[in-house]
């Protein structure tokens, strides 16, 4: 994914300014559907920043595996009533 981040930059003597650095992540997305509990997944591996780096290490993150608080993932899928073809997936 690209993402624009707030990066703070020449700061030395906490004199620095902020603005928006756009960065590559590079990760698995797996999404996993049981359709005999009608439930959904998701989990996000092995996520590293290609773009950014703390001392010529890329930096890596870890991720919880998602519902948060108890609140499920809503996956639905885009497209047109009409025509009946819906292509386009989102969560």
């Amino acid at each position: 994914m690209n993402l624009k981040v707030p990066r703070i930059y020449s700061n030395t003597q906490s004199l620095g300014y902020r603005k928006y650095q756009p960065q590559t992540l590079r990760g698995t997305l797996k999404v996993t559907y049981q359709p005999d509990g009608g439930t959904t997944t998701i989990e996000v591996l092995g996520l590293v920043n290609k773009t950014h780096a703390v001392n010529g290490i890329p930096i890596s993150y870890v991720c919880y595996d998602y519902p948060y608080g108890g609140h499920g993932p809503m996956v639905v899928v885009v497209g047109s009533n009409r025509t009946g073809k819906f292509e386009t997936g989102a969560m």
